[in-house]
């Protein structure tokens, strides 16, 4: 079954909740981010699949809102929370030594 985008917003806020983080968007908020981010057909780009995007909070920390969080793919958002976004980031690790 295909989530409309207000169930995917429930969704959202509701695992925000559980993991205890705190998320600020509202319903109208969070749309027009993804759409800022992602342009009108954003819908069809977020998820958590391979070549999709997440909203992923920065470093990890603090709160779902617009100062705090980035769009990038899910693949990279996997590899972050397993690294971090520090030196020991595979993709960083691999410029470096590429330098």
């Amino acid at each position: 079954m295909v989530q409309t985008p207000k169930r995917a917003f429930q969704y959202h806020r509701n695992n925000a909740r559980k993991r205890k983080i705190k998320f600020s968007f509202t319903f109208e908020e969070w749309v027009k981010w993804w759409e800022t981010n992602l342009g009108p057909d954003w819908y069809l780009k977020r998820g958590c699949k391979s070549g999709q995007y997440v909203m992923a909070r920065k470093r990890d920390r603090g709160a779902y809102k617009v100062a705090n969080v980035k769009c990038i793919p899910c693949n990279l958002n996997n590899l972050e929370s397993m690294y971090g976004e520090g030196r020991n980031h595979p993709l960083r690790r691999r410029n470096i030594q590429s330098s």
